[in-house]
């Protein structure tokens, strides 16, 4: 079954059910905005009011250009707006940059030693040295910081103390839904929307002063018609193939195919479906019990997308028929 884009972090790089091009996607939902709902993320480095009415969150990648280009636009919207603005910092290192996730984890460490403060005096070295990132290096500059022990950095380089922390930045993206399609950075989100790319200021400004200004029943109003036009669901599934299924690796005929997968299906509860999908699926997602992440209306192959939708949490589909073979589906929220 295709993969997802390569820029999905690492825990979703498996084989999942085909997906509609973008294009199609958002034919199916309108004209309704979608607002992005990250879960948040705890003790991230930070700049302005905890409080303030704008958050705007940054998912970036040390080694990327773009980012760079990103880095003087987001200290410009902090002088600019202070206390009226809150900027928090996601690390999200894209997979084919080598030295993007070790200057995330260096960078996790430097904030753990010397708060926000000291994180955003290493975020602009980093940038600033964006050619050299070697874990020397990386050591290196955060010795130029005060009150940061460079050999706790080394350490945690080694260790990977922070490597966790990374990977739950990265899923909260993939789970928000805004890596469906596969995640660029830097990706920002003003309030949820999401604005992609080193965008002009004027751009950033505009989003921030729109926030600034909506009212509190508006913003109620535009959540909540992005749940209904983009609604979310987390999936597992036990996929059975047979010979002639689309990307097959399997011997068994069609009507064997489905007897098992029937079989399954009376056998299979939700307290056992990761267990079952380890043991009896087809798709390299048995891996992980069977999950495949959280999806929205328009991303799935329409027939598994059907049963998925017409499923409450916690319910398991029946049989369903799909051109990669038979699935049974887990809706897990």
């Amino acid at each position: 079954m295709p993969k997802p884009a390569a820029q999905v972090p690492a825990a979703t790089q498996e084989s999942g059910p085909a997906k509609f091009p973008l294009s199609e996607r958002k034919e199916l939902s309108g004209d309704v905005e979608r607002i992005y709902e990250l879960a948040r993320s705890a003790d991230a480095p930070s700049l302005g009011g905890a409080d303030a009415k704008v958050t705007l969150e940054i998912c970036s990648d040390f080694q990327c250009p773009y980012c760079a280009q990103l880095a003087p636009t987001v200290h410009e919207l902090h002088e600019n707006y202070e206390e009226l603005l809150r900027i928090v910092w996601r690390n999200c290192p894209l997979p084919f940059h080598e030295h993007a996730l070790p200057a995330a984890e260096a960078s996790l460490e430097v904030q753990k030693q010397g708060g926000s403060k000291a994180f955003w005096a290493y975020h602009d070295l980093l940038f600033a040295h964006q050619h050299e990132l070697s874990a020397e290096a990386l050591v290196a500059l955060a010795g130029q910081l005060e009150g940061v022990d460079s050999m706790q950095v080394r350490a945690a380089l080694s260790d990977h103390r922070h490597a966790a922390h990374v990977r739950e930045e990265l899923l909260a993206v993939v789970d928000a839904g805004a890596a469906s399609n596969g995640l660029g950075t830097p990706a920002t989100f003003v309030n949820g929307r999401l604005l992609a790319g080193a965008q002009p200021y004027a751009n950033f400004e505009d989003a921030v002063e729109r926030a600034l200004q909506e009212l509190p029943s508006a913003r109620a109003h535009a959540v909540e018609a992005s749940k209904q036009a983009y609604p979310m669901a987390r999936v597992r599934h036990i996929l059975v193939q047979f010979s002639e299924a689309r990307e097959a690796h399997v011997k068994r005929s069609r009507e064997e195919a489905l007897a098992k997968a029937q079989l399954l299906r009376t056998q299979v509860t939700p307290s056992s479906f990761a267990q079952y999908a380890s043991a009896e699926s087809d798709c390299p997602s048995k891996q992980d019990g069977g999950e495949l992440g959280r999806f929205t209306v328009g991303e799935l192959e329409p027939t598994i997308e059907l049963g998925l939708f017409a499923l409450e949490p916690g319910q398991i589909s029946e049989v369903i028929e799909s051109p990669f073979g038979f699935h049974i589906l887990l809706r897990e929220d």
